[in-house]
C-alpha cells in the first residue's frame, strides 16, 4: 500500500483562496446591484391629455421601469424653462399621475424620473428627461343671443372664455353645415357682427374657443345646436291704461319695455302733451282726453293708449263733508288721492306789478320787525284765497301764539289792500284750490281743528268744519295743498327774510 504524505500549508493556503472567492463572489453580487439601479432608464412619457370637457386637469402616462420603486413628476408651465416637482409616486407599476388645479388653454411640459431605495440609499434616472407637453382644453363659449341689426346684420354675442386668444364663429342655414364666417381676437370679445347674412333668410350660429402653442391652433368644444336668430322686438307692460289728472294716487302709471335687441335705449313719446306726458316711462295724465304713449327700441315700437279723465269723486268739498260726519279714514283716504303741496299758477306766474307791490309791503314789515317783541315778522304766505285768479298776500308777524297773526292782503288798482286777520299761532294753511276759502288746520293741546276761512267782497269769514281731541302730529289728518311758508330766519340777534317768492 502507497504511502501518501499531505502538505499542511498548501491545505490552508486551498481554504483560504475558496473563502476569498466566496467572500468576492458576495462582493460581485452588490456590485451588480449597485450598478443596477445607477444606471436605471429614464421613464418615457407616453400621453398628456384629458377628455374634451375637461378644462382644468391634465393626465400623465408613462411606460413603467424595470426595478423602480417610484417615480417622481416634474412640471413646467407655458414657455417657462422653471421646473417644479408637482408630485412623488410610490410603485414600479405606477403609469400615471393625473394634475388637477390647472388654467384652462395652457400648455403644460412633464417629465418623470425613477427611482430605487438600496439599502436605505435612493438611486435615480435622469433628472428632467424625455419631457412631453400637452394643453388643458378651452372651455366652450356659452352663447347668449344672436340679434338681426338690419336686413344683413347680425350680431352674436356669447359668454367670454379665460385664456381663450381667439374665437372662431360658424354659421348655418336649414339647408347647410356649419360654416366658417369669421374670427376675432381677444381673450374678453364677445361679440361678433356678421355682415355678410341675408335679408329674410333663418339662420344659426356657433362659437368656438381656441388658443395656439407652439404654431398649434387648440379648439373648444362648441354648441352642436347652435342659437338660432332672432329679430328686435319690444313689449309694454301694459297697452291701455286709465288716469285721473286730479287724484294724486292715480294720475301716474310706470310702463315698462321689455327688450330684444342689441341696444337697451329706449325713447318715449306721447301724442298728445296736453293730456298726458312720459318721462322714462313714467306717465303722467294732464287733462282729459286720449293720448297714445309710444316706446321706440332698435328699430321697432310698442304703445300703450292711455285715458285721462276727472275723478269725480275726489274734492276739497269732499274731504271736508267726511270730516263733519267724522269719517276721518275716508276722509284721510280722498286727501290721499290730491297733492299734498299747493302749486298755483296764479302764485307761480305771479305778474311782475303785484310781485313788486307786495315784495315792497313784505320788506317794510320785515325792515321794522323788532326781535321777538310785538312787531316781529315770521314769515308770509302766498295763495288765492277769493278764487279771482290773484293770489293774496299773508303777512305772519306778532309776538308768541296768541297775539301772532296773519294779515291777509288783497291786489286791487295797483295796491296791496288789506281785507282783515286770521290768527296764525299753532297753525298750519291749505289752498281750497278751485273753490272761494283757505283751510285752517290746528292741533292744540291734543286737539285737532279744522276752520274754513273765506274772503268775499273783502270780508273775511270763517266757518267751524270740525275738531277730533286725541291727536298728534302723526295721528291728526294730512289735508292736501299744504300753501309754502316764505319764512324770517333768527340767529344771533339778527333776522334774514326768505324774499325768494317774491322776486
Amino acid at each position: 500500500m502507497e504511502k501518501r504524505t499531505y502538505n499542511l500549508g498548501k491545505i490552508v493556503t486551498f481554504i483560504l483562496c475558496v473563502w476569498s472567492i466566496y467572500l468576492f463572489s458576495l462582493s460581485g453580487v452588490k456590485v451588480q446591484a449597485k450598478e443596477t439601479a445607477l444606471t436605471l432608464s429614464a421613464p418615457k412619457i407616453v400621453s398628456v391629455g384629458a377628455p374634451a370637457d375637461t378644462t382644468t386637469a391634465l393626465r400623465v402616462t408613462w411606460q413603467p421601469v424595470a426595478r423602480a420603486d417610484g417615480y417622481i413628476i416634474y412640471q413646467k408651465t407655458g414657455n417657462s424653462a422653471t421646473w417644479q416637482r408637482i408630485r412623488k409616486i410610490i410603485g414600479q407599476s405606477k403609469s400615471y399621475c393625473s394634475n388637477i388645479g390647472l388654467n384652462p388653454g395652457t400648455k403644460y411640459t412633464y417629465s418623470v424620473q425613477a427611482f430605487r431605495i438600496i439599502n436605505g440609499k435612493a438611486y435615480y434616472s435622469q433628472k428632467y428627461a424625455n419631457p412631453s407637453s400637452g394643453v388643458t382644453h378651452l372651455k366652450a363659449p356659452t352663447l347668449t343671443s344672436a340679434l338681426r341689426i338690419d336686413g344683413q346684420q347680425v350680431k352674436i354675442s356669447w359668454a367670454s372664455v379665460p385664456n381663450a386668444q381667439e374665437y372662431r364663429i360658424y354659421r348655418k342655414d336649414t339647408q347647410t353645415g356649419w360654416q366658417l364666417v369669421g374670427k376675432v381676437l381677444g381673450e374678453k370679445t364677445d361679440y361678433y357682427i356678421d355682415r355678410t347674412a341675408m335679408s329674410g333668410k333663418q339662420y344659426y350660429y356657433t362659437v368656438k374657443a381656441t388658443c395656439s402653442w407652439d404654431n398649434k391652433i387648440y379648439s373648444s368644444l362648441y354648441n352642436k345646436t347652435g342659437i338660432a336668430v332672432r329679430n328686435p322686438s319690444i313689449k309694454l307692460n301694459k297697452t291701455a291704461v286709465t288716469l285721473y289728472y286730479n287724484n294724486s294716487s292715480r294720475k301716474q302709471t310706470t310702463l315698462e319695455a321689455t327688450i330684444v335687441g342689441v341696444g337697451q335705449q329706449v325713447k318715449w313719446t306721447s301724442s298728445d302733451t296736453t293730456v298726458a306726458t312720459v318721462l322714462n316711462g313714467v306717465v303722467t295724465g294732464k287733462k282729459e282726453g286720449t293720448a297714445v304713449i309710444k316706446a321706440t327700441a332698435n328699430g321697432v315700437s310698442a304703445s300703450c293708449t292711455v285715458t285721462v279723465k276727472a275723478e269725480n269723486n275726489v274734492s276739497y268739498h269732499k274731504v271736508l263733508k267726511l270730516y263733519q260726519e267724522k269719517q276721518y279714514a275716508e276722509a284721510q283716504r280722498i286727501a290721499n288721492m290730491m297733492p299734498s303741496q299747493a302749486n298755483e299758477a296764479c302764485v307761480k306766474n305771479m305778474p311782475e306789478n303785484i310781485k313788486k307791490v307786495y315784495y315792497n309791503l313784505a320788506n317794510e314789515y320785515y325792515a321794522k320787525s323788532g326781535y321777538f317783541d310785538v312787531t316781529m315778522m315770521w314769515g308770509y304766505f302766498m295763495t288765492d284765497i277769493n278764487n279771482d285768479g290773484v293770489a293774496e298776500l299773508l303777512i305772519d308777524s306778532g309776538m308768541g301764539t296768541l297775539s301772532r297773526t296773519l294779515k291777509v292782503y288783497t291786489y286791487q288798482n295797483g295796491k296791496a289792500v288789506k281785507v282783515g286777520e286770521i290768527v296764525s299761532g299753532k297753525r298750519a294753511f291749505f289752498a281750497f284750490q278751485g273753490a272761494n276759502g283757505l283751510i285752517v288746520w290746528e292741533l292744540d293741546n291734543g286737539v285737532e281743528t279744522i276752520i274754513k276761512v273765506i274772503l268775499r267782497n273783502n270780508t273775511i269769514t270763517s266757518t267751524y268744519i270740525g275738531a277730533r281731541p286725541g291727536m298728534s302730529n302723526s295721528t291728526s289728518i294730512k289735508l292736501p295743498y299744504k300753501v309754502k311758508y316764505y319764512a324770517n330766519k333768527f340767529s344771533g340777534g339778527k333776522q334774514e327774510l326768505d324774499f325768494s317768492g317774491l322776486r
